[in-house]
């Protein structure tokens, strides 16, 4: 599970969420919300700035994961707090974490190849990734036992460009599964969304008032072997 060296949504709307950029508070999700409260989450270290497109994500027993900045909030369906998780040096998470049932995780990305797993019940980190490089991990899905991240190489390209490279690398798809071996990686094109649907992998886009989906196929064993 590591990148390459030499190259290359359920979206919900929480009106009981506010971002500030005040210091670290977390007020009323101590105790069951009511039609009147507002909750309000905030990130941990002061110079990490809140995004609006880090979503929501609800998870099948209706417990709520939200995110702000460099941390990442737990609540239960009554809209309890049941835990939170701030990135270690307060690297700004890139996407939404991905939940995997299966191994009952939240998976979070971040700058400075920031992977972690975290168990979703207590919020404690299980594994952490030690990756460096100038890819930025920039999106996390859950795939089967692992993940699926995709890999921006913009920091790449940026060099291919200065070395007068007309073909650029793209970015990177890459699963990380339950070992190194359960592991593989494959083109993603530059700027797609990733979009799972059980065991199909798409790659979409908007192009000129289009949405192109182009659905993309992990390695065979035979590919896998000769990569080896």
């Amino acid at each position: 599970m590591r990148l390459p060296t030499n190259s290359s949504a359920l979206i919900v709307t929480v009106a009981v969420v506010s971002l500030l950029l005040t210091p670290p508070v977390l007020s009323q999700a101590s105790g069951k919300a009511t039609s009147s409260a507002e909750l309000v989450f905030r990130r941990t270290h002061p110079d990490a700035s809140p995004t609006d497109k880090l979503h929501p994500l609800v998870l099948p027993d209706g417990r709520l994961v939200l995110s702000v900045a460099d941390t990442v909030y737990m609540l239960d369906a009554e809209g309890k707090l049941l835990w939170k998780y701030s990135t270690p040096l307060g690297e700004l998470l890139t996407s939404e974490p991905g939940f995997n049932p299966e191994q009952n995780e939240i998976a979070v990305v971040g700058f400075d190849l920031l992977f972690v797993r975290l168990d979703a019940n207590t919020g404690k980190a299980k594994w952490k990734a030690d990756m460096n490089g100038r890819a930025t991990l920039a999106r996390v899905a859950a795939y089967g036992k692992g993940y699926l991240v995709v890999a921006d190489m913009g920091g790449y390209r940026e060099n291919e460009k200065a070395d007068g490279v007309k073909q650029l690398s793209p970015d990177g798809l890459e699963y990380w599964g339950e070992s190194e071996r359960d592991s593989w990686f494959i083109d993603f094109p530059i700027g797609a969304e990733l979009v799972v649907d059980g065991k199909k992998i798409y790659a979409l886009r908007h192009v000129r008032g289009e949405v192109r989906l182009r659905r993309l196929f992990p390695p065979t064993v035979r590919d896998l072997s000769k990569a080896k």
